[in-house]
């Protein structure tokens, strides 16, 4: 009966409380959990930067790949594409990018001279052996912490690829090194004006979309660019002669907005990681097929495919080969490991 008595002394709130203590001891039952379950519903719309037109070559294919990302992903990451440039030009595209204008796209590092270093690695003279060469070798420089030209600047990696192999293509019928003496040609950053310096010849700077008219009046002889790039200005119009032997290479990243990237939960950080792999593959592929495509145009207008003898090519490499060590002392001064990256890209799979 004393117990019984007890019993009935027990109030309701008292009851309550105990309860409620017990729930908040669960951790995540409110709070935690809710936020997870939002976060596993959250979508998340990523804005892509291009300068490619929706019509153009590899676009449909592109396109492909944004879907599976949202599949793969159960729908919660979607991509939206802003062709051709529409979200922002491209000198103005990077910056873009690390505002959060854009969350994502593909960029070419040539066009923002002096702020990506390690990447002109890519444009040292006869270094670079082919796209996936580009890839294999960027990948590890970077996943190995020596490229802060990105993190640190609000940057996060997808993958690194090839903006394509670059040619000279000339007015007239150049095979010698002794012929480039008094020839003036259209180069785009800094180093490549030091191979074309190397090589005997002025550099001068012009834009894409100038070169046409710059050949076709005389103001220079050659043209660097890809041939990719050639075929669709129509290049072939002025210049007939290629020297289908790559002088170095062009490069490109996917990259992310950092903020973006470091927005969303860790398992869509790794699909998307995976995915990144998928478009590095895609980025080969696409970029042989539109090569041997390009290529034919020009061989159909009448450009003549020339390849230079080993003896030659070795004397052009030789001529340029202080443009390396200039690279690697370069870096040294900026705190940056040149020799340490050029020795990554002669040993990385090509």
């Amino acid at each position: 009966m004393r117990y019984e008595r007890r019993k009935r002394t027990v109030k309701p709130y008292a009851i309550f409380a105990v309860l409620l203590c017990s729930l908040i001891a669960v951790p995540g039952l409110f709070a935690g959990g809710s936020q997870e379950a939002a976060g596993a519903d959250k979508v998340y719309n990523l804005k892509f930067w291009s300068e490619y037109a929706e019509t153009q070559d590899g676009v449909a294919e592109l396109k492909v790949l944004f879907q599976e990302l949202e599949e793969k992903s159960n729908g919660r990451i979607k991509i939206t594409p802003y062709w051709a440039e529409s979200l922002a030009p491209r000198p103005e595209s990077v910056n873009a990018l690390r505002s959060g204008l854009a969350d994502i796209g593909k960029f070419a590092t040539m066009f923002n001279p002096g702020e990506f270093p390690v990447c002109d690695a890519a444009s040292l003279p006869f270094l670079i052996k082919s796209d996936r060469h580009v890839t294999n070798a960027f990948m590890k420089i970077y996943n190995e912490g020596l490229m802060p030209e990105f993190e640190s600047t609000d940057i996060h990696i997808g993958t690194i690829v090839t903006a394509g192999s670059q040619m000279v293509l000339f007015k007239d019928k150049v095979t010698s090194i002794n012929q480039f003496d008094g020839l003036s040609i259209r180069s785009q950053t800094p180093v490549t004006n030091a191979l074309v310096k190397s090589l005997g010849a002025t550099p001068v700077a012009i834009g894409g979309g100038d070169v046409f008219m710059s050949m076709e009046k005389g103001m220079v002889e050659g043209a660097i660019s890809s041939p990719i790039f050639m075929g669709m200005m129509k290049w072939y119009e002025v210049g007939k002669y290629l020297i289908e032997d790559p002088l170095f290479y062009g490069l490109a990243f996917y990259g992310m907005n950092k903020d973006t990237w470091e927005s969303l939960p860790a398992d869509l950080q790794a699909i998307m990681t995976e995915w990144f792999k998928d478009v590095a593959e895609y980025e080969i592929g696409q970029g042989d097929g539109m090569y041997q495509k390009f290529r034919k145009v020009m061989v159909d207008n009448g450009v003549q495919m020339l390849h230079l003898p080993p003896a030659e090519l070795k004397t052009w490499a030789n001529k340029s080969s202080f443009i390396i060590d200039d690279y690697v002392n370069d870096l040294k001064a900026r705190n940056l490991e040149g020799q340490k990256i050029i020795d990554i890209i002669k040993s990385s799979e090509y």
